[in-house]
């Protein structure tokens, strides 16, 4: 496998663009959208790296695993090295490490494997009420039920928004440090931090997109997959809403 770079926002007339918006106090929707304008192969490559693809497909079969009763067997059948039953910090460290180990290894690897684990954290922590102290039989079953469209879609909706937020700011850090202090975008750290937020947030407004188109996939390749999704079918997925959450952030679409 060739390596895969990681996307550059040169300096150019489109990222002067972003540099203006964020010194002269732009909303987020506008600043999210001048930075994919600005670097339009940005999401194109992040669709083509590995840790990302291989991020999806876990979350994609995790919740069909979790349906057996030797849960252990089935995650091991995913490749991941879990011997018995598995607390939250368990899995999450089991998918971690897998995610981890995809090569080449790009700033977009990072990005992905660190928006997995805060799903699993978020997602099956919140389900099972307890986050860390979960019981491996509670762990099970708040994985299980993500195996419906529906909570599937809404899972794949929390990973994209999350990346998204992640890439924008890989790149939005680095302008976003000149306005620091008295006087300037953002005079305290308060400030920064609900500008972070407020950009999380539109992320999760715009990935309603992901959720919608993932509900109706899920559906259809489980269906015909017996459960048994392919990575091929999950890449074909992350692609696709990858190409979709863009298309929103940018403003092509309504």
């Amino acid at each position: 496998m060739g390596h895969i770079a990681s996307p550059k926002y040169p300096p150019g007339r489109r990222w002067k663009e972003v540099v203006g918006l964020v010194g002269g106090g732009a909303e987020v929707p506008q600043i999210a959208a001048a930075v994919l304008r600005a670097g339009t192969d940005g999401f194109e490559l992040a669709a083509l790296d590995p840790a990302l693809h291989h991020a999806v497909w876990l979350l994609v079969r995790l919740p069909r695993a979790a349906k057996f009763d030797d849960f252990p067997a089935a995650l091991r059948g995913l490749g991941l090295p879990v011997h018995k039953p598995p607390t939250l910090f368990d899995l999450t460290a089991a998918v971690s490490a897998q995610v981890d180990a995809c090569r080449p290894r790009t700033d977009v690897s990072e990005l992905a494997h660190a928006a997995a684990c805060e799903v699993l954290t978020t997602a099956v922590g919140g389900a099972a009420d307890n986050l860390f102290g979960t019981t491996p039989a509670e762990v099970q079953r708040a994985v299980g039920g993500f195996d419906t469209p529906a909570r599937f879609a809404g899972l794949a909706r929390q990973f994209f928004a999350r990346f998204t937020a992640k890439h924008l700011n890989f790149y939005l850090d680095r302008e976003v440090g000149r306005h620091l202090g008295d006087r300037k975008r953002f005079p305290t750290l308060a400030a920064h931090a609900a500008f972070r937020q407020a950009l999380a947030d539109h992320c999760h407004l715009a990935a309603e997109v992901v959720e919608k188109i993932a509900a109706d996939w899920y559906s259809k390749k489980q269906f015909e997959t017996s459960g048994n999704i392919p990575k091929e079918s999950a890449i074909w997925f992350a692609k696709h809403a990858l190409e979709k959450l863009t298309k929103v952030l940018k403003r092509e679409v309504p």
